[in-house]
């Protein structure tokens, strides 16, 4: 005899009244549902099952420094496992690694916080959606400039609230008057990325500056997202809108991670600082979900905040002179592609469509990887139909590589 057999209840609840199986939705909750899986993720698993048949595909999708991580954090990690600190620590990261954070920002980024303003998370996507679960209700709405990172847009909807597409103008950096149109009574926050993902577009500071003053004046948020914050070229600066004063430090989330600045992507470790009252609610929603980020990786966050700092401007000057080659053969074959200022992505203008118009980067990536065995993310999936994004944290022979498999394709 069958479970369902001996227990009539659970046969109609597997059933339904009709005797057939429950349909999809009696399984999964509407809000999952309607979760778009990662699009970056995405592209790189169909060129790793492609990789599986035998093709030697070049995979420039995800945003992941080729360095390993550096020696004196392994060690530190090392040293945390002999040293025993394998129990649960503080959900919101221990004490030490937020005064670690409070002197990176005091370093760094020129604003003084607390360490009962800072609060740990796995990784700055936890950090991210932590923020829209603190601040959000159902129907409020979030300005996200648009070409963006999609997650910010997933992660706002998800919590029930209503992502703003924004539309910046054609060098991708958001000024104060791309927001006005966009201002709501329901307004709740807007997302800042700079540098950005995917563009590599640094906001000028006096930009940022207006546009922090706008949100003061409104009422509303400023979430930064500063994971690029180091990988600056040429003239580029970066500027932390929390820096700006008092009232802009009150109304400013900061978001950030250690995962690119220190070729630590998978050790899992994010921080966001803000006002007592959203750390707290964040250290609490922390407790009754993951508890804390993985106590080694918090060990080795603090040897990588406030360690010799050298490995990350080799680093980052490595990614420079990538940057330059990389653009220029770009240059050289025909593309059409924007120097960016910062991040390490080639944002490229797929050729136009017959009569004009912007092409579908759809098809253009799809024929990439499938003729040219190549993987790069369309435009589509940043709310941005014509463009690529192709990541040139590789070698520099993945890259030359990179250029002559791109070169039958060169509009």
């Amino acid at each position: 005899m069958t479970p369902s057999m001996a227990n009539p209840a659970l046969a109609s609840a597997s059933t339904g009244a009709t005797g057939t199986l429950a349909t999809p939705h009696a399984v999964l909750s509407r809000r999952l549902q309607g979760l778009a899986p990662s699009p970056t993720i995405s592209w790189s698993a169909r060129a790793k099952a492609l990789a599986r048949q035998g093709a030697n595909v070049l995979d420039l999708t995800l945003g992941e420094p080729d360095f390993d991580t550096f020696p004196h954090v392994k060690a530190a990690a090392e040293k945390a496992i002999r040293d025993g600190k394998t129990k649960y620590t503080p959900a919101g990261g221990v004490p030490e690694l937020k005064q670690a954070v409070c002197d990176k920002f005091s370093r760094e980024n020129n604003v003084e916080y607390r360490p009962e303003e800072i609060v740990v998370c796995v990784g700055g996507k936890q950090a991210l959606y932590n923020v829209m679960l603190a601040l959000c209700d159902p129907g409020d709405e979030v300005l996200v400039p648009v070409p963006t990172w999609p997650t910010f847009a997933e992660q706002i909807a998800f919590v029930g609230a209503v992502p703003v597409h924004v539309p910046l103008a054609p060098d991708h950096r958001l000024r104060a008057s791309d927001l006005e149109g966009h201002l709501t009574p329901r307004t709740r926050a807007v997302i800042l990325n700079s540098p950005s993902n995917p563009t590599g577009a640094v906001m000028r500071p006096e930009d940022v500056r207006r546009v922090t003053e706008l949100a003061i004046s409104r009422g509303i948020y400023v979430v930064s997202d500063e994971t690029y914050e180091h990988f600056l070229y040429g003239e580029a600066q970066h500027l932390t809108p929390a820096a700006l004063g008092p009232q802009a430090k009150a109304w400013t989330i900061e978001v950030n991670t250690v995962s690119k600045t220190y070729a630590m992507t998978g050790w899992r470790i994010g921080y966001l600082a803000a006002r007592p009252e959203i750390v707290s609610a964040v250290d609490g929603l922390m407790s009754q979900t993951t508890s804390n980020a993985c106590s080694i990786a918090q060990w080795a966050a603090i040897a990588a905040l406030s360690g010799p700092q050298d490995s990350v401007r080799e680093m980052v000057g490595a990614f420079a002179q990538r940057r330059q080659r990389f653009i220029d053969g770009l240059h050289a074959l025909g593309f059409d592609c924007a120097w960016p200022d910062g991040a390490f992505y080639a944002y490229v203008r797929v050729p136009q469509a017959e009569g004009g118009g912007a092409g579908d980067s759809t098809a253009f990536a799809t024929r990439l990887m499938e003729e040219g065995h190549m993987a790069t993310v369309p435009g589509s999936a940043f709310f941005d139909e014509g463009s690529l994004r192709i990541s040139y944290a590789a070698s520099q022979a993945v890259l030359d590589e990179a250029l002559e498999r791109l070169r039958p394709f060169a509009p």
